[in-house]
């Protein structure tokens, strides 16, 4: 018995022109990304929370790219892209030349909230776009999406944000060499503080033999960085006759 043929709407070949596809993928960078408020206290302005669309595009491109990306992979564990992705309007525009470009609008469902009808308008503008290579991120400082210029892969959204990071991560590894030379000479303290012949208690002792604060010390040793003198001295006064 013959199956009946399922009915699939024909499908356009899509293609902006280059000013077009730049600007959606702009659309995108935004609807990914956190506003900013002006303040006279901060030039780049104060970042507002993620707004409800903007998590559920950032969860379907979580989804796209946990996918491959591919969309046939997409398409096939969400059905319901798949399916909104076969509706829409077609316009074309025409150019200068003798063509014209077609631009597509993909259609909302009347059962979803505005904020998710807003996620899947600015989501499919990116999977339909020439240009989705070029989107990256999020930045590894700021959390922001942003658009690459050239197909190498790149961790951040600005030498700002690369060079503050850089800059942290030298900083840590000034203190933590600062830290390390700081314990082999408490270290070198104790084993002197074990063979001294003083009154003294061993962390006023050693602190002031390497040069660090006896709160230091304290931390110091409760954190495991440090082992107390095996020994203290046990000396007694003698009493003159």
């Amino acid at each position: 018995m013959s199956r009946k043929r399922e009915f699939r709407p024909d499908r356009f070949g899509y293609e902006p022109d280059e000013h077009l596809a730049k600007e959606q993928m702009e659309d995108v960078v935004r609807a990914l990304n956190r506003s900013r408020i002006k303040t006279s206290a901060s030039k780049r302005g104060v970042r507002l929370p993620l707004t409800e669309a903007q998590e559920k595009m950032r969860e379907l491109v979580g989804k796209w790219r946990a996918s491959g990306p591919n969309l046939k992979t997409l398409f096939r564990q969400n059905p319901r892209l798949s399916e909104l992705s076969a509706l829409g309007a077609v316009t074309l525009w025409p150019s200068d030349t003798g063509r014209g470009y077609l631009e597509w609008t993909p259609a909302t469902p009347d059962d979803e909230s505005s904020s998710e009808n807003e996620a899947l308008g600015e989501f499919f503008k990116l999977i339909a776009n020439p240009n989705w290579k070029m989107l990256a991120g999020p930045c590894k400082r700021c959390d922001d999406y942003f658009l690459k210029r050239t197909s190498r892969k790149r961790n951040y959204c600005s030498r700002g944000c690369s060079g503050f990071t850089t800059a942290i991560s030298a900083m840590k590894k000034k203190r933590m060499a600062e830290r390390k030379a700081l314990i082999a000479r408490v270290q070198a303290a104790i084993a002197k503080y074990e063979k001294a012949k003083t009154y003294w208690d061993w962390k006023r002792w050693v602190a002031a033999e390497a040069e660090c604060s006896v709160r230091w010390l304290s931390r110091a040793v409760n954190k495991g960085d440090l082992r107390e003198p095996k020994k203290s001295p046990a000396l007694k006064l003698r009493l003159s006759p």
